[in-house]
């Protein structure tokens, strides 16, 4: 996650386009899992003119070595000010169909990430944890910013709490899909939150927790298969049969 030096006006002008956003229509079919998905027209549908009318852009960027893939986007205000965030796929292979699937892929779940546009089902955790005690969780402390405007409104917090550190039954639901439904290693989890440049689960944004989990959920940056040695090799991308 990278952001400018000062998100003040950013950040107002984010809260206020996605006052104005609607959920991204599941308008595509994915026949590997026999399941509903919001492509990446839908996810722009839902978002640019929002973004457009207060003055934000969207930019993304592609880099790939081999079969690895890299989007990176980025959403510009006006002002200058701006935030980023990268998100590594790996393709089935080095062919462009299978590049091509990948940058999709990447490009329709970080711009939904950054832009706060939901286009995914969501079960509130229940298939990777049990019920929440009945104890509150610990407030969520923001993260400092280099120059804070005071006394923010409701519509700068709103925006800025998408780049808070996750909350503690976040940093609980990522280890239960890890260690209990992928069956992944300390390391496994370790490489996979350095990919995204967090060194610690503590660290990790709003803005970078959904993709990090679809990470975990399809296995495909920074888990190896069973079986499979230090020399790598992944099983096949899930979203290999999507449309691009």
């Amino acid at each position: 996650m990278q952001t400018s030096e000062t998100l003040g006006k950013f950040a107002d002008a984010l809260a206020k386009a996605q006052g104005t956003m609607k959920a991204a229509t599941k308008n595509a079919l994915n026949p590997h899992y026999s399941s509903r998905y919001a492509d990446l027209d839908a996810i722009m549908d839902a978002c640019r003119v929002a973004l457009s009318a207060h003055g934000i852009a969207v930019n993304q960027f592609v880099t790939a070595v081999e079969a690895l893939v890299t989007v990176t986007t980025r959403l510009t205000h006006t002002s200058g000010e701006w935030v980023a965030s990268s998100l590594p796929v790996r393709a089935r292979d080095a062919t462009p169909q299978s590049i091509g699937s990948a940058i999709s892929y990447g490009r329709r779940y970080g711009l939904a990430a950054l832009a706060g546009v939901v286009a995914d089902e969501d079960d509130d955790g229940e298939a990777a944890q049990a019920k929440p005690a009945t104890k509150p969780p610990a407030a969520q402390k923001p993260l400092p910013t280099s120059s804070p405007s005071p006394g923010p409104g409701p519509a700068v917090t709103a925006a800025r709490a998408n780049l808070r550190a996750i909350s503690e039954p976040q940093r609980k639901r990522l280890f239960a899909i890890a260690k209990k439904e992928q069956s992944w290693t300390d390391d496994d989890l370790k490489k996979l939150i350095a990919t995204f440049g967090y060194e610690s689960s503590k660290d990790i944004r709003l803005a970078d927790y959904d993709a990090i989990v679809n990470a975990i959920m399809t296995g495909e940056v920074g888990k190896r298969a069973p079986g499979e040695d230090d020399a790598g090799g992944f099983g096949d991308a899930p979203w290999e049969g999507e449309k691009h």
